[in-house]
């Protein structure tokens, strides 16, 4: 299963293999509640009411507590990437060095960018508060997440041809598109947008035209890859009504919401209005299946 905690409340979802051998979404649910409640107890019930307790958990870790950079790959064999790393980016951190987290993962190597590879920086304090949440909930905690990778399994279950996908999570006054081909993030990129995130507010559709096109762009001109085949929306109160034609035919890429009813087959009474906010928990409990 996959979690999700975010500022707003915690996202669950289950992944499993149907009786056809099919993925399907076996559980999703959105507990809101705010950084005063009493999160694990939350969880912990809705885990008893699944009946998930002592499940494996890929968590999430939310979006704006951690830093994501692409940098210069050190010149180091690959078991040694990981602390190179934390020196390489540690005047960059908002935080000291030795209270952070560190990974890396590099870019594919096709990309003309091969001397690159993403660093990702997130407080130790939150990652441990995080697993702690998860293991008194009565989860059995298998690794911790990004929004970015927990997406990416998502991709790699809608996308099964040659040609890659783009994938962009809106949220109120800002966005993050993500490029995915072969199992593999290209490109991610954080840009702000006018837009409340309000069931009645259209989105809008001039800065968001602009800051995709410029990210197909980069991705084309600087990544050398071919454009997209598709771009989908996703995010709570983003639906198909609201891409005007003025959006459409602004991008040089076919554009859609992304709609999880079509990609993973749905359990009976599921609350679909639920599953915009449940999106990278569902990816993170894809990971076993397409992602290490």
């Amino acid at each position: 299963m996959g979690v999700e905690i975010r500022p707003d409340g915690i996202a669950v979802a289950q992944t499993g293999a149907s009786p056809q051998g099919d993925t399907q979404l076996l559980a999703c649910e959105f507990l809101r509640c705010d950084a005063d409640a009493d999160r694990a107890a939350l969880l912990r019930d809705s885990i008893s009411s699944l009946g998930l307790k002592g499940a494996r958990c890929h968590a999430v870790l939310p979006a704006d507590s951690y830093q994501l950079q692409l940098t210069e790959a050190p010149q180091v064999p690959a078991n040694e990437l990981r602390d190179a790393v934390r020196w390489k980016i540690q005047d960059q951190l908002s935080m000291p060095v030795e209270e952070a987290v560190i990974d890396a993962f590099p870019l594919p190597q096709n990309t003309g960018r091969s001397d690159s590879v993403y660093a990702v920086a997130a407080a130790r304090e939150q990652v441990d508060a995080i697993a702690q949440l998860v293991s008194d909930a009565g989860l059995k905690l298998k690794s911790v997440d990004i929004n970015e990778l927990a997406l990416r399994n998502l991709a790699s279950t809608i996308n099964t041809g040659v040609r890659s996908i783009a994938i962009a999570l809106l949220s109120p006054g800002k966005a993050c598109v993500n490029v995915y081909g072969n199992d593999a993030l290209y490109l991610s990129r954080q840009f702000d947008i006018p837009w409340k995130g309000g069931l009645m507010d259209d989105l809008p559709s001039d800065s968001l035209a602009l800051e995709l096109q410029r990210s197909l762009d980069y991705f084309e001109r600087q990544m050398r890859q071919p454009p997209p085949k598709q771009i989908y929306l996703c995010g709570e109160h983003v639906s198909s009504d609201k891409i005007d034609d003025d959006l459409k035919n602004s991008l040089s890429t076919p554009l859609a919401v992304l709609d999880l009813a079509d990609t993973l087959p749905l359990p009976a009474g599921t609350e679909c209005d639920q599953l915009p906010l449940c999106v990278a928990a569902i990816g993170a409990s894809l990971r076993s299946e397409v992602a290490a």
